[in-house]
């Protein structure tokens, strides 16, 4: 079987005796030598990180969340458990610890065969920043959209802080999703201290209570 791991691996290695192989070089290479492959492994990926965020989900669930059809999911799904990727109890889908290996390649493959990878970059030039992530999904009709949101910033967070740092925060639902998504009970010499006032009704979204 051919695992996310191995095409990201692949499209940062040379052929031998040749010119290295670009990352979208190799997608639009398998988009065009096997676009029924590369559809079905895009699925899967699709899938491993959407179970990451859900975990615990049911197939059914799952295809509505993804807008696929069930069969599509619970073939794809199938796949993954027979590979060992994830496991299926009475609460639903959850993954493995083989699947916490190829997560992150799995994203990233899955960004990129729906363009956000491309999004990205075009976003960074625009506007002059080092790196940009996107999130799929709307937030305004799917709560777990703005639940991942959360989780990319705050594992990101964490990297850019260093030790000694005071971090302002303001409030609204996004930056409460960040905080929510923080693993609590980890050391780290962070001063977090509230960017304005209260705005709104909401306590939860709220500056003081966000930080």
């Amino acid at each position: 079987m051919i695992e996310e791991a191995d095409i990201v691996r692949a499209g940062a290695q040379a052929p031998e005796g040749g010119v290295p192989l670009q990352e979208a070089d190799f997608l639009l290479l398998m988009q065009r030598l096997a676009p029924d492959l590369a559809e079905e492994l895009a699925r899967r990926a699709l899938i491993l990180e959407r179970i990451a965020v859900l975990q615990p989900v049911g197939r059914r669930q799952l295809a509505a969340r993804l807008n696929l059809p069930e069969r599509e999911v619970r073939a794809a799904a199938q796949c993954l458990r027979d590979e060992g990727f994830i496991e299926l109890n009475t609460a639903g889908m959850v993954l493995t610890d083989k699947a916490d290996e190829v997560l992150q390649a799995a994203r990233a493959f899955s960004g990129a065969m729906r363009g956000l990878t491309d999004l990205e970059k075009k976003l960074s030039a625009l506007y002059g920043v080092n790196r940009v992530y996107v999130c799929p999904g709307d937030c305004d009709t799917d709560p777990q959209v703005l639940q991942e949101l959360g989780r990319i910033t705050a594992q990101h967070l964490r990297q850019l802080l260093p030790s000694g740092s005071t971090l302002a925060v303001s409030g609204g639902r996004t930056i409460a999703a960040v905080a929510a998504a923080l693993p609590s009970g980890t050391p780290q010499n962070v001063m977090v201290v509230p960017a304005r006032g209260g705005v709104g009704r909401m306590m939860e979204t709220q500056a003081n209570t966000v930080a």
